[in-house]
């Protein structure tokens, strides 16, 4: 598996109840034209297994605003593969000190991933919080 850097956003499948949760196409592509957006695809083999996308807010310092894993690839580590990847991503190509999120609480995926956000920027030697 690898990363890839993006500026379009090409949607990844999700199931319908998935759906309501993921900001519209048009919200991703508008942010990925702002110059402090950053859009990365996880790709395994030929397919596009996830997307993310980060803000910066301040020198060194980004929030983690859309992190999405293609239903089809859901339940197989591909989510903490990803975060582990685009942590490291963001501390050696972007300085990157701080990585900051949130969550919703009613979403049962969304808390699996919040704490494999903590282990994995410990394990990056990054400082972060979720609110």
């Amino acid at each position: 598996m690898k990363i890839l850097k993006t500026d379009i956003y090409e949607p990844l499948q999700l199931l319908f109840e998935q759906t309501k949760q993921v900001p519209p196409n048009e919200r991703m592509q508008a942010a990925l034209a702002d110059k402090n957006c950053f859009g990365f695809y996880l790709v395994d083999g030929a397919e596009k297994a996830g997307f993310a996308l980060l803000r910066k807010f301040e020198e060194r310092k980004f929030f983690l605003w859309s992190f999405i894993i293609d239903h089809r690839h859901q339940g197989r580590g591909k989510g903490r593969v990803f975060l582990r990847l685009l942590l490291d991503i963001m501390k050696s190509e972007y300085d990157t000190q701080i990585v900051t999120t949130t969550y919703n609480l009613r979403q049962r995926n969304s808390k699996k991933i919040v704490r494999i956000f903590w282990v994995c920027a410990d394990g990056c030697g990054l400082r972060k919080w979720c609110t």
